[in-house]
């Protein structure tokens, strides 16, 4: 009876740590205008390129946003606002359990006309230390 309480706890606890682990990261930042300022009320857009699945958020009253459960890929993310030019930014890569920033700062001008950053993510994440290894 014992061994069958033990089997039984060891279960339920690799199914929670099984639970426990997702492979999806997420993007987050903060839009500004030319000035600094932080900008209410944009929208965010993020569209896989690989499966044209596309993610839609707004900022909020501090400027923050936040896309979460994105799956490990490459993504454009845009951003509007009436009375700015479109922010556009292609190649932000998301790999697995990754939180990317970006931080778009929009041009005053009619969403006709674009602003696009052909910037790549990074392959190292400077934000976190959560992988690591010591080499001798």
């Amino acid at each position: 009876m014992f061994f069958i309480r033990i089997l039984f706890l060891c279960a339920l606890l690799a199914a929670t740590a099984a639970f426990a682990q997702d492979a999806r990261g997420s993007l987050s930042g903060r839009v500004t205008d030319p000035q600094g300022a932080l900008v209410a009320g944009a929208q965010i857009d993020v569209l896989n390129s690989a499966t044209n699945v596309k993610l839609s958020a707004r900022t909020n009253e501090a400027g923050a946003f936040i896309v979460p459960y994105l799956l490990p890929g490459t993504y454009r993310v845009t951003v509007e606002l009436t009375g700015f030019k479109t922010f556009l930014q292609d190649g932000v890569q998301v790999r697995v359990n990754d939180a990317v920033e970006v931080n778009p700062q929009l041009e005053v001008g009619d969403t006709s006309q674009s602003v696009e950053v052909k910037a790549e993510t990074p392959l190292l994440s400077t934000a976190e230390a959560s992988l690591g290894q010591v080499i001798d």
